[in-house]
């Protein structure tokens, strides 16, 4: 009698096609201003295949799907940090709302690979002094964190996304630029 075989399991490059995706930074949790921490918008997220690409999902710490939109599905910062410790995730991320102050700017593709960042990049940075600023996930972006309202939708032309409410941003905690205190 022959030994059935066995075909190992698609990697998710064969799923999706493409290069393998860059890997997460690791989050450094205690580096997240405490003024964020103390609000209860925090959730996790994993990197899913969806339309032939990899998107960030985001669920609640429990491991149910959560809503950018929707306070009730999002949890404290030490439930999201005690899920992230499982491994189970990637990363954490913290939910904007039109109740909290803050609004997020997604800077895109602005690091190289030998550290240096982009002059539009660095012009927007300027901007901000006493913005949290870290580093994305991806390592080659940068997420800035500031006191700010939108005077409508968020935007998201090329290459930047600028967001105070209904969207969430993965945090990294690998800090860039401290806030001012």
């Amino acid at each position: 009698m022959t030994e059935p075989q066995h075909n190992p399991a698609p990697s998710i490059d064969e799923l999706i096609g493409g290069p393998p995706a860059p890997a997460a930074l690791r989050c450094i949790p205690e580096n997240i201003p405490a003024e964020l921490q103390a609000l209860p918008q925090w959730v996790v997220w994993k990197l899913i295949p969806r339309d032939g690409k990899l998107a960030k999902i985001l669920f609640q710490p429990c491991g149910i799907t959560a809503k950018s939109n929707d306070p009730r599905t999002w949890g404290t910062f030490s439930d999201a940090c005690q899920a992230y410790a499982t491994g189970r995730w990637a990363g954490i991320g913290f939910v904007f709302s039109a109740d909290d102050p803050y609004c997020g700017i997604d800077l895109d593709d602005c690091i190289s690979a030998d550290g240096s960042i982009a002059e539009w990049a660095q012009d927007i940075l300027d901007r901000f002094p006493g913005a949290y600023a870290e580093v994305s996930p991806s390592g080659a972006g940068i997420k800035l964190i500031c006191k700010a309202a939108l005077p409508g939708k968020g935007k998201h032309p090329e290459g930047i996304g600028i967001f105070d409410r209904g969207r969430f941003f993965a945090l990294t905690g690998d800090i860039l630029r401290r806030a001012a205190e």
